[in-house]
């Protein structure tokens, strides 16, 4: 899902989701919405969008 410098980055806030998920009791929900954004990175379409400097936040947000 993520590259070089962003991994560390990426596994911490997977880590944190899974976490908040397990005190909700919704760890599989969680994880299935992780693993389909992890899908997701995979198309170069979505993720140029999302890395892209050229889009602000709120163009994004949209």
């Amino acid at each position: 899902m993520a590259t070089n410098v962003s991994e560390p980055v990426a596994r911490m806030y997977a880590l944190a989701l899974l976490e908040i998920g397990r005190e909700r009791g919704i760890v599989g929900k969680v994880h299935e919405g992780l693993m389909l954004l992890a899908e997701a990175w995979k198309d170069t379409g979505f993720k140029d969008f999302f890395t892209s400097p050229r889009l602000n936040k709120d163009d994004k947000a949209k």
